[in-house]
C-alpha cells in the first residue's frame, strides 16, 4: 500500500486538508479507477450533504456526483489520467486539487472544507468574557421579531438572541460550535432547566 498526502494552505483560520489513500486490492483488472470519499466541515468534522464533487481532465473526461446525507460519495469507472478535483458546498470555500488516477486504483478520500465563521467557539468565549453571550440561529427571508417571552429569557439569563437574516446565514456547524460553548456556560450557572425556555427554532444541542 502506498500513501499520497496532499495539503493545501488556507486563507482562513479554519483548516482544510485532503488525504488520498490508494488502496491496492485483489480485484479483476478493469482498466479504470474508482474513488470513495467523505466531505466534512473543517469547523467540527460534521458531514456535508449535497456537496458537489467533480473530476475533470484536460480532454473529455468529466465526472460529477453529490454527497449523500452522511457526506459520502463514490465515483466508479474513472479513466486513468490526471484530474482537477473540485468540491463545492453551500456557505463553504471551494476546494480544488490535482488527483492522479492509475488503472485499477481504488482511492479513499476525506476532504474537509473551510468556511468563514462569524460566530464560532472563539466568538462565544469572547462574549462570555464580556458577560453578554449570544445564542445564534439562522433565520430566513422574513424578518424575525422576538416575543416578550424571548426578551424575558434574555434578561433572566443575561444572554441575547442573534437571528441571522437570509443574506447573513452561516454554516450550521459554525452556529453549533458557538452555541455549544454558550450552552455549557449557561448550564454551569443555571443547571439545564433554562433550556426548556429556549426559542423553539434553536437546537438545544
Amino acid at each position: 500500500m502506498h500513501r499520497v498526502h496532499l495539503r493545501s494552505m488556507l486563507r482562513v483560520p479554519v483548516g482544510l486538508a485532503i488525504c488520498l489513500v490508494p488502496v491496492l486490492r485483489q480485484v479483476q483488472t478493469t482498466g479504470h479507477g474508482r474513488m470513495r470519499g467523505t466531505v466534512i466541515s473543517a469547523v467540527d468534522s460534521s458531514p456535508l450533504s449535497s456537496a458537489a464533487v467533480r473530476m475533470r481532465d484536460a480532454t473529455t473526461e468529466d465526472y460529477s456526483v453529490l454527497t449523500d446525507s452522511l457526506g459520502v460519495f463514490r465515483i466508479d469507472s474513472i479513466a486513468a489520467g490526471t484530474y482537477v478535483l473540485t468540491v463545492r458546498a453551500f456557505l463553504y470555500d471551494e476546494f480544488t486539487d490535482t488527483v492522479r488516477v492509475a488503472n485499477d486504483d481504488s482511492l479513499s478520500v476525506k476532504i474537509a472544507l473551510a468556511t468563514r465563521c462569524q460566530y464560532d467557539s472563539s466568538s462565544a468565549s469572547r462574549e462570555i468574557a464580556r458577560r453578554r453571550p449570544a445564542i445564534v440561529e439562522n433565520g430566513g427571508i422574513a424578518p424575525v421579531t422576538l416575543s416578550p417571552s424571548d426578551r424575558s429569557f434574555e434578561k433572566t439569563y443575561g444572554t441575547r438572541y442573534v437571528i441571522l437574516g437570509d443574506g447573513e446565514a452561516i454554516p450550521s456547524a459554525c452556529v453549533a460550535s458557538h452555541n455549544r460553548v454558550v450552552f455549557r456556560f449557561l448550564d454551569s450557572r443555571f443547571g439545564k432547566d433554562w433550556r426548556r425556555l429556549l426559542r423553539a427554532t434553536v437546537s438545544p444541542h
